[in-house]
């Protein structure tokens, strides 16, 4: 899902020619990676922040 919103925001940056859109849609990519590793070591370890 994060991919598919990155890809219309971008779309949207061309078609409207604003370089806010790709700001945001380097943002969305930056969550989703950070999203993607938590749940990663969350599935590993069962906790995603170790005492």
């Amino acid at each position: 899902m994060y991919v598919n919103a990155m890809l219309l925001i971008i779309t949207l940056g061309i078609l409207f020619r604003s370089s806010w859109y790709y700001d945001i849609a380097l943002l969305i990519a930056l969550f989703g990676f950070a999203g993607t590793a938590a749940l990663a070591k969350f599935l590993l370890r069962g906790e995603v922040i170790e005492p």
